[in-house]
């Protein structure tokens, strides 16, 4: 599977009983009381279990702040609002859950998964690819261009798609690709 690497603050959400429970940057620090206020991000999913969400917060483009190209700068909007003591987050924050971390699924089947329960995806995030080669050339070709004009990007991640694969490499199932200029 591709995906986009989008250019923000990665974000993980934890749900119990189909709550919002708790939000962590990568380092650990707890912005429940901000992502809660982000309009992407559902205060419920459809589930009893404890669910965990991988993502990322990030700008997209509007209102004249982002533009194609300004990946740098929705990653210091999305950061400058989760340091920042006010609880009025940028309109143009929005959330991109990618992964569902405790979840034994393809990656696939999850992608799916979060869109149905209500979580910002982008058509081009299912992309299923056979080779690494393939994902290279895919990379170097349109999709490039396309995502830089539709989000803000740096690249690409690729991914292993089956579930019990990923497990076999638990550090080396998702790559990422940046691309420059």
């Amino acid at each position: 599977v591709i995906e986009p690497k989008i250019d923000g603050c990665a974000v993980a959400i934890e749900y119990r009983n189909g709550k919002i429970n708790h939000a962590i940057t990568r380092k650990g620090k707890d912005i429940t009381d901000k992502i809660i206020r982000i309009r992407t991000v559902p205060l419920t999913v459809p589930t009893e279990d404890t669910m965990q969400i991988r993502g990322e917060l990030y700008a997209d483009f509007g209102y004249g702040q982002i533009k194609p190209g300004d990946g740098a700068k929705s990653q210091r909007i999305a950061s400058g609002y989760l340091r920042s003591k006010s609880f009025d987050p940028n309109p143009t924050l929005k959330f991109s859950g990618f992964q569902i971390i405790n979840a034994e699924i393809d990656q696939w089947d999850a992608l799916s998964l979060l869109r149905k329960m209500g979580f910002k995806q982008h058509n081009c995030s299912l992309i299923a690819v056979k080779t690494l080669i393939q994902s290279f050339e895919i990379h170097q070709g349109d999709i490039k261009n396309w995502y830089k004009t539709q989000l803000p990007t740096d690249g690409i991640v690729v991914k292993i798609n089956d579930y019990k694969l990923q497990q076999t490499r638990p550090d080396y199932w998702q790559m990422a690709i940046k691309h420059y200029a």
